[in-house]
């Protein structure tokens, strides 16, 4: 779902424009919802089980929306999948032609959109007892894998058209038991790279794992087996220190992906470099209680965050302006020291070990460049 700005509000919420009523029943009540990426309708999942389908109707691009009932064949199908139960995580493919339930009783249902039909079951708990916490499609595989995050905290990978395991995710040595929250992925040049948040001693984490390819092996005669081609690792790469004092309970890729987005239920907010890992951005109490999703707006400048207490916040990414002051000064003050040490040293250095006095400007130059842009977003 894309994040659009209105500057009519300022960068906040108007009115109520639509609504539709789901029903009277205790059975009823919502409890999950995603947006389908056509934009055009939503999943909303009830609290004691199964799911309904909600249309979403403009009349052109500017046009508020109008929510209605979907198409009667589309309403029957969806009540027939009451078999699910109760529903944790609803995930859909890039194309939208896929969509996978993540159940409180562990298993992974995989079904065809819009009609719905069943296209298979995961038992995860072959792999572990607890039920799913949440589900995703992996973006860097063409949404040929599923990564599932279960209540105990692993992570294990699927194959969307074998439905068999095909990897799980590493965890750290020495912090304790690290419990993965969610996973997504994205392609960095001609590498897979996968992102999560865990959390360890009442603490939120960021995760950063690097695909690593199996080699088949050489006994292996039926090369149409795509669980072949398939069978991966994922190597931890890097883990963050850490960026909150409560767990991550929701996160969000930006969508150029150099930020990951995290919200906590003590009400924080969290955004991270995906390329170094270090904190970006921090706020203390963007809500009165627990936040419950995050997402960024369509240009990255800013995150909007959603509460149990009915708000949405918007903070935005940029320096202020004693962060902008502060920057110069330490640029002008690391400016100076290099300015310094070429009057005193200079001479004698390049004329005796001029490699090294290039190499010496050359990381501190680095040095600034990076300071600047991995820090230039922090208030």
């Amino acid at each position: 779902m894309v994040i659009q700005r209105d500057p009519a509000h300022a960068g906040g919420l108007s009115g109520e424009v639509a609504k539709y009523n789901l029903g009277s029943e205790t059975a009823d009540v919502p409890y999950r919802m995603k947006l389908h990426p056509s934009g055009r309708a939503l999943v909303v999942t009830n609290a004691l089980g199964g799911f309904k389908v909600v249309r979403i109707e403009r009349s052109d691009a500017e046009a508020l929306p109008a929510l209605k009932a979907p198409a009667p064949s589309v309403a029957k199908a969806a009540e027939k999948c009451s078999f699910v139960g109760t529903i944790k995580s609803v995930s859909f493919s890039s194309d939208g032609r896929t969509m996978a339930l993540g159940a409180d009783d562990g298993k992974l249902h995989v079904m065809g959109w819009p009609g719905l039909e069943k296209r298979g079951v995961i038992d995860v708990t072959k792999n572990t007892t607890k039920g799913l916490r949440n589900v995703d499609f992996s973006v860097a595989h063409d949404d040929r894998l599923l990564f599932a995050c279960d209540e105990w905290g692993s992570c294990f990978v699927y194959d969307v058209e074998t439905l068999k395991v095909v990897g799980e995710l590493g965890k750290p040595d020495g912090m304790g038991r690290m419990a993965i929250f969610r996973v997504v992925s994205r392609m960095e040049g001609r590498e897979r790279v996968l992102y999560g948040v865990g959390n360890c001693n009442k603490m939120g984490y960021v995760l950063r794992w690097n695909e690593v390819e199996k080699e088949a092996e050489k006994d292996r005669t039926d090369r149409t087996d795509r669980t072949d081609r398939m069978d991966r690792t994922f190597a931890l790469d890097k883990v963050s220190k850490a960026n909150a004092k409560a767990p991550f309970c929701a996160c969000a890729l930006s969508h150029d992906g150099t930020m990951l987005a995290a919200v906590t239920p003590d009400a924080e907010q969290v955004v991270v470099s995906t390329e170094t890992l270090r904190l970006l951005k921090y706020v203390k109490g963007a809500h009165l209680t627990f936040a419950t999703a995050v997402g960024f707006t369509e240009d990255d400048d800013a995150i909007v965050s959603v509460s149990a207490d009915g708000s949405a916040v918007l903070t935005e990414l940029g320096v202020d302006g004693s962060g902008a002051v502060l920057k110069l000064l330490i640029v002008a003050l690391l400016m100076a020291a290099i300015a310094l040490m070429v009057h005193l040293y200079g001479r004698e250095a390049v004329r005796q070990e001029p490699e090294r006095v290039v190499d010496i400007v050359g990381r501190l130059t680095d040095a600034l460049r990076r300071n600047l842009l991995s820090d230039g977003r922090n208030k």
